[in-house]
């Protein structure tokens, strides 16, 4: 997911919009500090991963820089998930269900505007 949070970072940079991307190298333990010096810098919080939205790690991430950062955000923070579906076996029908570039690229902008 990395590789689609830097294509859309970069499509929001030649629009005027600075996004900073922070790839989390370990979830166990997970340093969180990086990334709550993100949001006491830019107000903002989008966590991007390719499992379910709901269940997923994103939303323990989103919670643990939450509890460090809340009084910091400008916007409301964003969880970004694949569909909650089973991923499915096919190729094309594994890209319909998991976030696209053109989903975050939405995402960062409407964040970006809050």
């Amino acid at each position: 997911m990395v590789h689609l949070a830097l294509q859309a970072a970069s499509t929001l940079a030649q629009e005027g919009v600075e996004v900073e991307v922070i790839d989390v190298g370990t979830l166990m333990p997970f340093d969180a500090q990086p990334c709550v010096d993100s949001v006491l810098r830019t107000g903002r919080l989008v966590v991007l991963h390719e499992a379910q939205w709901s269940g997923g790690l994103g939303h323990t991430i989103q919670s643990r820089i939450m509890e460090s950062a809340f009084y910091a955000l400008e916007a409301a923070p964003v969880v970004i998930g694949a569909l909650d579906t089973p991923v499915p076996f096919s190729p094309p029908l594994e890209n319909h269900t998991i976030p696209d570039v053109a989903h975050v690229e939405a995402v960062l902008r409407t964040v970006s505007q809050d």
